[in-house]
């Protein structure tokens, strides 16, 4: 198929018959022309998605098309590029060169998860169920399950940090107002008979 491009600002237009390699590159195809107008080689790009889309070709030697291919892992180098090989990579008994696969660059370090962790234990699980069901108090849960409230409180710590938790903020309590004779005095604001007893 020809290509019409642009090359150093001129339209020109590259023939079929003119192309010597292809070479496809995540989502661009690269073709490499020999036109007979130009004392060199023409690399052309397009957009596999969109064909409409194209670079401006451009012009290049004999020894950077030689090495733009072989950079590419090429296998199919033209003959004429042959010679542009010589002492850069190998060559079979016929004269052909064997073109190694393509670097794929440094390879990444994986970034590495978190520290895998050792499963709760039988005991660390009861713990945290436990102090659960009774909202943080880690004495009732002690005494629920008839373990000392330090023991509770290790396996509870324990249980949390191999699940990556903190432990919850304490709630602050204050001891409710009393009345004078020592009476726990908690009224309604909305109830009608603490309104009454006010009055009086």
């Amino acid at each position: 198929m020809n290509v019409k491009t642009f090359i150093h600002g001129i339209e020109r237009t590259l023939l079929a018959k003119e192309l010597k390699a292809t070479v496809k590159d995540g989502k661009c195809t690269w073709r490499l022309y020999r036109p007979a107008w130009l004392n060199g080689y023409a690399l052309h790009c397009i957009d596999r998605d969109r064909p409409s889309v194209q670079r401006t070709a451009e012009n290049i030697g004999r020894q950077d098309a030689a090495l733009w291919l072989l950079a590419n892992g090429c296998r199919d180098i033209p003959e004429e590029l042959w010679p542009m090989l010589r002492g850069r990579v190998q060559f079979e008994d016929d004269g052909r060169p064997i073109i190694p696969a393509p670097s794929r660059g440094a390879r990444k370090r994986r970034r590495q998860s978190a520290t895998p962790t050792a499963p709760l234990t039988p005991a660390q699980t009861e713990a945290l169920q436990m102090v659960g069901e009774h909202k943080g108090n880690v004495a009732a849960a002690a005494k629920a399950t008839g373990k000392s409230r330090t023991a509770m409180e290790k396996l509870y710590k324990k249980g949390l940090a191999k699940l990556g938790k903190r432990d919850a903020e304490k709630v602050k309590t204050r001891a409710l107002p009393t009345d004078a004779r020592g009476q726990q005095d908690v009224r309604d604001p909305k109830s009608k008979k603490n309104f009454l007893d006010d009055d009086n």
